[in-house]
Order: C-alpha cells, then sequence, then structure tokens
C-alpha cells in the first residue's frame, strides 16, 4: 500500500513536466510481465541505417517518434527501426526487470538505457552473437537491468536481414525463470512429435518403398529445422559458438522446407491430374523457394523472401477446389486430407499475413505457423495410413483373388486332362469299330454291295476318322505333347501328296490346283505337323466352296510379309470362292470349335483352323488370312529353317 501511495505521488509530480512526444508512460508496478503493446512504445524508423543515438534523441525531443500500438511489424524492409519507452519507478529501493525482446532472429539489438542521472548503460544482443557473449545463454534475446526509482529512458535500435518485427517485454526474473520451464516443456512436446512421426514415417517409407514417405520425411525434418531456428533453439543448442551458421540455417531450412511443402502437395493432393493451374503456381513456388535458398549465403534472403510468401499465398487460396475435390470423395481418409490441408491453410495464412504485415504481429502469429504443422501431423499422416491400408486391402483382395484363379486353373487343368484322357481313350475305342465296318464293307461281295452306299459309308468313316484325330491333335496341341520331328521337307511334294489323300471320295479331278514356283528351297520342318496344317486348309477350302469350284493353291518363295523382316521362306497361299455358307467372323475364326452359322449340315469339328493355326506357330511360321471378295484366301508362311 505504500509503494502505491509513493507511485500515485510520483505521477503527480510528473503530470505538470511534457511527456515525449507519442508515448505513453508506464509506470513500473509489481506485474510479474509488462507486455509493451499497448502504446508504452514509440517507434521511429531509420531507412538508412545511419542514426546515432543523439539523432535519435534529437528526434525524439522533436516529436519524431510516433505511438506504437501493438508490437513492432515492418515486414521485410532492409531498415533499421528504433523504439522509445519512457519508464517510471516509484518507491524508494531499485527494481531488478529483465528487458526480453522477441522473436529470437533479430540480428542485432542495441539497449540505450538512461538513468534519472543521466547516466547511459549500453548493451548489444542480436542472433549474430555467440551465446557465451550474451547476458544470459537463451534461446532468444535478455538484458538483465536495474531501475533505480525515478524517470528512465529506454531506446532500443533493432536491425535484421529477415522480417523486421519484434515483441518487447518487461519481466520479475522469477516469472521469466517459472515461464521460461513451461515454454521449454511445450517445445519440448511439440517437437518430439514432429520428430516421433518423422522416424514412423522413414521407417514406412523405407519398407514400402513409396515416394510419398519420403518426400514427407524431407518436408517434416525440414520443417522441424526451420521451427528450431525460428525459436532460437538451433542457436541455443546446435550452434552455440557459430552464430552465423545459425544465422544461415535459419534461411536455408524456410526456403527448402518451402520448397519441400509445394512438392508434397503436388503429390498428396494429385495437383497434376486434377487440377494443372494450381499444380503450375506449386511448381513456380518449388523453384522460388529453391533459388531462395540459393541466394540466402549471398545475403539476398530479404530480397527474395516476399515474392515466395505471396507464391504460397496464392496457392492457399486456390485451395478450395482441392479441399472440395477430396471431401466430395466421402472416404474417411480423403476427408482427413481435406480436413487437414483446410486447417493447415487457414493457420499457415495468418503467418504469412503477420510476417508480411497485413495483420499485425504478435506472438500468436508465430504459434499460428507452429500449430499448422501439428494439424496436418496428425491428419495428414492417419490420411496417408489409411490410404496405405486401403491400397494394402485392395492389394490382399487382389492376391485372394490371384489365389483363387490359380486354383480354378488347376482345376480347370484337371478337368482338361480328364477330358483329354477320355477323349484319347474313345479316340482308341472309336478306330476298332470304325475298322470292322471298314472291313465289312471291303468284304461285302460286289452283286450284293450297292455303290453309291457303300461310297456314302467310306465317306462317313473319312469323316468320323478326321474328327476323331482333329481331337486328339488339339488335345496333345493344348497339353504341349504334340512332338515335332524335324527332318528336310520338299513342300512341293508334300502339298501334292496332301491334295490326293484330302477328303477322298469328295475331290472331283481338276478341282484343287496346285501352282508351284521353280526351285523352292528345301524346308527344315516336321514333315508330320505340316501335312496337318495344310489338310485342314485344302479340306477348309472344299468344305465350304460351292462344289463345283475351284480351289487353288500357290507355292511360292520370299519373306513373311512387307511389314515383317522376318528371313527366308516358302509361302502357301489357298483360295476359294465364297460358298453357300457365307462369310465367318473373322475374329472367332481360329477359335477352338468355332463353326461359322452357314456351317450347319456340315460335317466337322470346328478344330481345322485352330490346328493350322497353333501347328504354324509351333513350325516358326504364320497363318493368316483375307477376304477379296469373292474370295477367301489363307496364307501359310513356313521359315526355311525352323528355329
Amino acid at each position: 500500500m505504500k509503494r502505491y501511495f509513493s507511485n500515485v505521488v510520483l505521477l503527480l509530480l510528473l503530470a505538470g513536466l511534457a511527456p515525449p512526444a507519442g508515448a505513453t508512460p508506464l509506470l513500473l508496478g509489481e506485474a510479474p510481465v509488462h507486455v509493451l503493446d499497448q502504446g508504452e512504445l514509440s517507434l521511429l524508423q531509420d531507412p538508412g541505417r545511419q542514426m546515432t543515438l543523439d539523432d535519435v534523441r534529437s528526434a525524439q525531443a522533436l516529436g519524431g517518434f510516433l505511438p506504437l500500438y501493438g508490437n513492432l511489424g515492418l515486414g521485410y524492409i532492409p531498415e533499421a527501426a528504433w523504439l522509445h519507452l519512457d519508464l517510471h519507478v516509484g518507491g524508494a529501493s531499485p527494481v531488478r526487470r529483465w528487458l526480453e525482446v522477441l522473436p529470437p532472429y533479430l540480428d542485432n539489438i542495441q539497449i540505450f538505457h538512461l538513468d534519472p542521472t543521466g547516466k547511459l548503460d549500453h548493451r548489444v544482443g542480436g542472433d549474430l552473437l555467440p551465446q557465451s557473449a550474451r547476458e544470459e545463454p537463451y534461446r532468444a534475446h535478455l538484458f538483465k537491468l536495474e531501475f533505480t526509482p525515478g524517470r528512465h529512458q529506454i531506446f532500443i535500435r533493432l536491425q535484421t536481414t529477415s522480417t523486421l518485427s519484434a515483441i518487447v517485454k518487461l519481466w520479475e526474473p522469477g516469472a521469466f525463470e517459472r515461464r521460461q520451464r513451461i515454454d521449454y516443456f511445450n517445445y519440448g512436446m511439440y517437437f518430439s512429435l514432429i520428430f516421433t512421426v518423422l522416424l514412423f514415417n522413414l521407417v514406412n517409407g523405407l519398407v514400402t518403398r513409396r515416394p510419398i514417405f519420403l518426400v514427407y520425411v524431407g518436408y517434416l525434418a525440414l520443417n522441424a529445422l526451420q521451427w528450431l531456428a525460428i525459436n532460437g533453439f538451433v542457436a541455443e543448442f546446435l550452434f552455440p559458438e557459430q552464430p552465423l551458421l545459425a544465422n544461415l540455417t535459419l534461411g536455408l531450412s524456410l526456403t527448402l522446407a518451402a520448397a519441400m511443402a509445394f512438392v508434397f502437395f503436388i503429390m498428396i493432393l494429385e495437383l497434376r491430374i486434377y487440377h494443372p493451374l494450381i499444380y503450375r503456381i506449386h511448381q513456380l513456388g518449388a523453384g522460388v523457394a529453391v533459388l531462395t535458398a540459393v541466394v540466402t549465403p549471398l545475403g539476398f534472403y530479404q530480397t527474395f523472401a516476399p515474392l515466395l510468401f505471396w507464391i504460397g499465398f496464392a496457392a492457399i487460396i486456390l485451395a478450395l477446389g482441392p479441399i472440395r475435390r477430396l471431401w466430395s470423395k466421402g472416404d474417411l481418409s480423403y476427408r482427413l486430407l481435406a480436413t487437414a490441408y483446410l486447417t493447415y491453410c487457414v493457420l499457415i495464412t495468418i503467418n504469412i499475413l503477420g510476417v508480411m504485415k497485413v495483420l499485425p504481429f504478435s506472438e500468436s502469429i508465430i504459434h499460428a505457423g507452429m500449430a499448422s504443422n501439428i494439424f496436418h501431423i496428425l491428419f495428414l499422416h492417419f490420411a496417408i495410413l489409411l490410404n496405405i491400408l486401403r491400397a494394402e486391402k485392395a492389394h490382399a483382395l487382389a492376391l485372394q483373388e490371384t489365389a483363387m484363379m490359380h486354383r480354378q486353373l488347376k482345376v480347370e487343368q484337371g478337368f482338361r486332362r480328364e477330358q483329354g484322357q477320355l477323349l484319347d481313350m474313345l479316340s482308341h475305342e472309336l478306330k476298332n469299330p470304325m475298322a470292322t465296318v471298314r472291313l465289312t464293307v471291303d468284304a461285302m461281295p460286289a452283286a450284293q454291295a450297292d455303290h453309291q452306299r457303300r461310297g456314302r459309308i467310306e465317306r462317313a468313316l473319312a469323316n468320323m476318322n478326321a474328327i476323331v484325330e482333329r481331337c486328339t491333335q488339339a488335345n496333345r496341341l493344348e497339353h504341349a505333347s504334340l512332338e515335332q520331328h524335324i527332318s528336310h521337307c520338299d513342300i512341293e511334294s508334300l502339298v501334292r501328296e496332301v491334295i490326293t489323300t484330302s477328303a477322298p471320295g469328295r475331290v472331283q479331278p481338276g478341282r484343287v490346283q496346285l501352282e508351284a514356283a521353280p526351285r523352292l528351297p528345301t524346308l527344315h520342318s516336321d514333315p508330320m505337323l505340316l501335312s496337318v496344317a495344310i489338310g485342314n486348309l485344302i479340306d477348309n477350302a472344299i468344305k465350304y466352296s460351292p462344289p463345283d469350284s475351284r480351289v487353288s493353291i500357290t507355292l511360292a518363295q520370299g519373306p513373311c510379309g512387307p511389314d515383317h523382316e522376318t528371313g527366308q521362306g516358302v509361302r502357301l497361299t489357298v483360295r476359294n470362292l465364297i460358298g453357300a455358307s457365307g462369310l465367318p467372323d473373322s475374329h472367332r475364326l481360329y477359335d477352338k470349335f468355332y463353326r461359322g452359322e452357314g456351317a450347319m449340315g456340315q460335317s466337322g469339328s470346328g478344330l481345322g483352323l485352330y490346328l493350322a493355326k497353333n501347328i504354324a506357330g509351333q513350325l516358326g511360321g504364320r497363318l493368316s488370312h483375307r477376304i477379296n471378295h469373292p474370295h477367301m484366301e489363307f496364307s501359310l508362311w513356313i521359315p526355311v529353317t525352323n528355329t
């Protein structure tokens, strides 16, 4: 109570004195902390950074200082700033107070303290001083002052290569120490969370080899280093005696973290696919961030940083499109991602506008930037994990489907094997009855045998035998048991032999005509398989052409085709008129068991062209067809040497 009355008396005595222009005198009381943001400070800008204390005192006497409501926030300007505090101390005993100046990245701080007797106390601080040269080894800037009763004037000169902002507080020493213990605990929890998530994602990235994890780890690492530097922990703990290195770490980590942020959001939001304009802006931002990092050691950080911040602000303004798209997907992981991105954008916008002096600068501006990390760490981390879990679930489902298909394939292969065995057994069993029928027909006396009936029986037996043989060959071909016996082969003689034996009883003399080029090369192939393929082509032409039409076969030497670089071979072309059965389906022509709609009433198995196509492939050749109305042509090319 006695000190209170002393303060009141002191104020009454000073009421007749003219206070400094623009200043609100501060009566130093017993409050644990005075945050000087309510007009207690006045401001004088020094564009040339050449003003001395005498110049400043003269300007102050002439009313050159303007009252400062709020904290100092001038943005990125290459100037110096002077702050003035008019302080009144009552009572009869000296009072100890600690003057704190934030943020930690201010380069040069000079304190000029004039006590009631006019004695000058000059202190120097800033992040260009090593920790050992500071009054207190502390992440920010602390000046331990003692105030005797009376009027004190404090001039604070500030200069920096970053944003020219300042928060000034007067602390009671005990209160400052208590507050710092709380702050250091909170910072420890904050950075522990970042590093825990960083390590977790690093392990995920190394295990899954997904680029998104490694980019996110790089972003988190640079981001954590950035906020360690902004809050002064790099200077206090990493480089306590290398202030220039600590200062450079701040500029490089901030710019490179910005570059990684642009890259990370390009990937996580799929901007290249869905938002080309925003993708281009993020590309520009990443490029400007890298450029700013390059020029930072040269002293141009303050010049390029505003451009980087404004590009980031433009990218954030356009964020509504990606947020709406993510939210509309409805999936929990996408909605978490949308929530994280929206919250991040709001908080980082507050931080950018505060640094760029659009919003008043305060500690909450720094805290908003730090809080943006918490949201994207929590939400983005879980969103990425949910995406990975969904992808792994889809992968597991695909593996299950693959295993099921594999089991089905095995069952189908078993059925086909049994089917093949049954077909082989039936083929074997059918040959005996057919042989008995043939022997019976041959043994019939000529007088009793009807010539036409005998011919029909022989043709039926031949067709049945052909069907059985083709089914057997198709089964062996499918199970890769159709063995090859390679030998030298005269293709012209082989074709003539096949013509003679194809569809006995149906080929009228002269219906199938062969035209062979002179001096055809000898093939190195399998005569038996080649006979099957050629026979099926000839039989197909005979079967599906008008009965009185001609089937022409040509043999010529040449490559596989004009668009192929295949070596030399022999081309066999079978050409016939299209009969009443009409055109087959070109897309199904070589399918197993396929028969055209007009083939009803014709005997056959639907395996002839299937066998010819596959045998051609096994012999290193190629079977093709073309329709040259009214003709149908099949072209079988076989290489001279079977590789």
